[in-house]
């Protein structure tokens, strides 16, 4: 993990957040979110990801939990590979029987980078972190799980990666 600025301001953060997401399905949670990380956590860093930390170190959260068997993310959290690969094996399903989760997923795949939103450790006030199960090192995802998921999708990651042209960045929380 590369840090790029640290000591960064909420607004500046905000800011960067509200460009990205207003108006955009999922917005007011995710608002509530990082404003929540940012009462509790206050500090905040812009960071770079490497490879294995999207795929091992991001603890996705995902507010649509089981829907008639299926589970994306369960309540304890899952790393972006093994959601990716959750994914893929529900997909027909998933179309059906959570469809706004589905379609997100897919538009998203086909998105410019942007960051993503994390924190360093769960945050209190948000109910789905207070389940979850976080190792050292983790980062917690506040913002940006769709999209992540629909990068790995397309393959974006390992595009990126081996032209070594774009990386992604997050805006990290504590």
């Amino acid at each position: 993990m590369k840090i790029i600025k640290d000591n960064l301001s909420f607004a500046r953060v905000y800011f960067s957040f509200l460009k990205e997401h207003s108006g955009s399905q999922g917005f007011s949670s995710a608002n509530w979110e990082i404003k929540s990380a940012n009462q509790e956590l206050k500090k905040w860093q812009l960071i770079e990801l490497d490879l294995k930390e999207i795929y091992e170190d991001i603890l996705l959260v995902h507010h649509h939990h089981s829907m008639d068997g299926l589970e994306l993310i369960p309540p304890l959290g899952n790393r972006v590979m093994n959601a990716l690969d959750n994914f893929k094996k529900m997909a027909p399903e998933y179309s059906i029987h959570n469809k706004d989760c589905y379609n997100q997923i897919l538009s998203k795949s086909n998105m410019e980078f942007n960051a993503v939103f994390l924190s360093r450790k769960p945050v209190t006030t948000i109910p789905e972190h207070q389940k979850l199960i976080a190792k050292s090192g983790d980062l917690i995802h506040l913002d940006g799980l769709h999209r992540l998921i629909g990068w790995s999708y397309a393959g974006k990651f390992s595009e990126m990666y081996k032209s070594n042209k774009q990386k992604v960045t997050a805006f990290v929380a504590g």
